[in-house]
């Protein structure tokens, strides 16, 4: 698969995560499973699924949307955020403000999965992620070039509140889509 083709994926999947934050949508277990690639003829299509533990926190319409955080697991806890791993060991909500920023931690930890086409935290336990995780490392991304690895970072960041929102995000990937030779 091509640098142009990877990065159309991350940017279509990066479409509808900000879609949904623009409608007040919080995704809430985005990873790689929860993504859906198709390819029709020499083209790719992804889009997000499994909204089952999407939050709506627009306080302006009513949801069917459910109210319960998924479980972590070796899986999830690849791409969960230090404030969700924090909550969930402590066993209290997390704070609505923070639910977009969890997103983009996790938008950030699969751009740099899909990139440098390596599974974060490969060969490591839950536990060992978690210590990891809230100690402040992340997974490498030095094979990355300088604009995957700027973004990949922005949206890691300790801090929730200096990630970038998921229409930055977007538009980043989408500009180092055409980059790489995107768009015919």
């Amino acid at each position: 698969m091509s640098a142009a083709q990877l990065w159309d994926i991350c940017q279509q999947w990066s479409a509808g995560l900000e879609a949904m934050h623009a409608h007040g949508v919080a995704h809430c277990d985005l990873k790689p499973g929860n993504v859906f690639v198709s390819q029709a003829g020499s083209s790719w299509r992804a889009a997000l699924g499994d909204l089952g533990t999407s939050r709506n926190l627009s306080a302006s319409r009513l949801s069917a949307l459910v109210n319960s955080m998924p479980e972590l697991n070796a899986m999830s806890v690849r791409y969960a955020a230090p404030e969700l791993v924090d909550v969930f060991q402590r066993a209290v909500p997390l704070d609505p403000g923070l639910f977009f920023p969890v997103d983009m931690y996790a938008a950030g930890v699969m751009l740099g999965e899909c990139l440098a086409r390596a599974v974060p935290w490969a060969g490591m336990g839950m536990q060992d992620i978690v210590r990891a995780v809230c100690g402040g490392a992340r997974p490498s991304v030095e094979s990355l070039g300088q604009e995957a690895r700027d973004l990949v970072q922005a949206a890691w960041q300790e801090d929730p509140g200096r990630r970038p929102p998921a229409a930055t995000f977007r538009q980043r990937c989408a500009g180092q889509y055409v980059a790489v030779g995107g768009l015919p």
